[in-house]
């Protein structure tokens, strides 16, 4: 038994609700099969739904994006003007994948000049096309676990159907965006951060440790040999094929491209206590290894001076 039920939807949308109809015609079918009492296999039909609503929602995306395209022979950003150099499509990831748009592309009027993309300006992609939850996602899971791990993760999920390298990639430009944002926002935490009533004392704890890490080993120079030693290599006779075996295996495979070394990491927290000295909040404070220590008391000095004046200074001590 079917109904019928009209709805009004944008002509642009239209081939989304077949799908739909199309989806919710295949679970009927399903359905029908097992109306004897028989067992059905429902983890295909979760992975069948969740492909189908994932087609949708990439259908819906890609409408949102051609929208925010801007088709005309020039425009101005943050006062720089760009004209237009053509038009192509580009690849825009979403949670439930990638999708594919035509928009416009404009360089800025000087000598090699940057291009610019309207859409991914206006929806603030990260990187190369990702859209902003789905990189906040991609670097969440990074976060949780490693790029292998969340790679799997998504593939579980039915979300977020990347590669581990482009986990590894897009947790690494959030990683950026939010350094260049951190003094920003951790400005406006702490002249929002309330200091509790019972707030008597500031204390301030400046620790380091060493943690390993993985860092790239820069190739060393090819030596180049003088003029004489080269004609003398030249005219000399082959190796025996004993020895040549023997250089030969040596040097199989790359040298190696990373080495693990440690590094030093600081972390420094500023505590509140009570009257009786005991802790009441602490905030913490970070530093990645090879920064320097000056940068956590640095950190710790812009709090302290807040919390003490959001409290009776006569009755502080630090």
């Amino acid at each position: 038994m079917t109904t019928t039920t009209t709805i009004a939807v944008p002509t642009s949308c239209a081939a989304l609700c077949t799908k739909l109809a199309e989806l919710a015609q295949r679970i009927d079918d399903q359905l029908a099969q097992a109306g004897s009492g028989a067992a059905i296999d429902y983890g295909a039909l979760e992975q069948g739904v969740a492909d189908a609503l994932g087609e949708v929602e990439r259908g819906l995306h890609a409408q949102v994006l051609a929208r925010l395209d801007i088709d005309v022979p020039a425009i101005r950003v943050w006062g720089d003007e760009y004209r237009r150099i053509g038009r192509s499509e580009s690849e825009y990831h979403t949670l439930a994948g990638t999708v594919r748009v035509m928009r416009t592309v404009y360089r800025k009027t000087v000598r090699n000049g940057d291009t610019l993309d309207p859409v991914s300006v206006r929806a603030g992609v990260v990187a190369d096309g990702w859209l902003p939850h789905t990189a906040r996602a991609m670097a969440h899971l990074l976060a949780q676990e490693t790029s292998r791990e969340a790679e799997a993760t998504g593939r579980e999920l039915a979300r977020l159907p990347y590669s581990r390298s482009s986990f590894e990639r897009v947790g690494h430009e959030v990683g950026k965006l939010f350094r260049r944002a951190q003094p920003r926002i951790e400005e406006a935490l702490i002249q929002e951060y309330a200091v509790p009533a019972d707030a008597r004392s500031v204390s301030i704890s400046i620790d380091r440790v060493a943690l390993p890490m993985e860092e790239p080993i820069e190739a060393s120079p090819v030596p180049v040999d003088p003029p004489w030693v080269a004609a003398v290599m030249a005219a000399a006779p082959p190796h025996p094929p004993e020895v040549q075996a023997v250089l030969d295996e040596q040097n199989q495979g790359d040298a190696p491209k990373i080495a693990r070394n440690f590094r030093m990491a600081y972390a420094a927290t500023v505590t509140l206590h009570d009257a009786e000295g005991d802790s009441i909040h602490t905030i913490p404070t970070g530093g990645c290894p090879r920064a320097m220590c000056a940068g956590c008391a640095e950190a710790s000095r812009a709090t302290s001076p807040r919390c003490v004046r959001s409290g009776r200074s006569s009755r502080w001590r630090t």
